[in-house]
């Protein structure tokens, strides 16, 4: 409750809808990183006489894949909880893919540069989807990630409100 936000694990389904759907993880691993620390302990244990075995891992809800709730940056807006099915609805969605991956990190993503990469492929009302391969180019442990992402202009990002998308990520 109160969650400005969430973790998440998501997937990317193909074929979708389908008896047999291609599942894609597309979530980061959670491990020990620099920037967002992960606490692994041992709760009950069979080994100490309990009836159960538990693991217990605490996080930030900020590192990681997560979702920001409107709450995060509207005071009084709506937390996770609060959207339609939990926030869920706006993870089960047809998706637009922007592709930005071919150019060098780090750059700017300008109105006109969206604009032109989003016109054959950005369907409205879509999820929103802006692709850089930042993490691929980089790796999640890379201190350089947070210096070489791609900036989103602010005409940029008044062009993609003007499209009404699902979501953007």
């Amino acid at each position: 409750p109160q969650g400005t936000t969430s973790p998440t694990r998501p997937v990317a389904l193909t074929s979708w809808p389908s008896d047999t759907p291609r599942i894609l993880d597309v979530s980061t691993p959670i491990f020990n990183h620099w920037r967002w620390k992960l606490d692994v302990y041992q709760g009950k244990s069979f080994d100490g006489g309990d009836d159960t075995d538990e693991i217990h891992f605490i996080f930030g809800g900020h590192g990681f894949t997560h979702c920001d709730a409107p709450c995060h940056m509207r005071m009084g807006a709506s937390t996770i909880q609060e959207l339609p099915n939990w926030g869920l609805d706006l993870f089960i969605h047809d998706a637009s893919v922007i592709d930005f991956s071919d150019l060098t990190l780090p750059f700017p993503i300008t109105r006109e540069l969206i604009m032109e990469r989003a016109a054959n492929t950005y369907r409205p009302g879509d999820l929103m989807i802006l692709r850089s391969d930042l993490t691929n180019k980089l790796g999640y442990e890379s201190r350089e990630w947070h210096l070489k992402a791609p900036n989103l202009e602010q005409e940029a990002a008044a062009w993609i409100a003007e499209q009404k998308p699902a979501g953007v990520c």
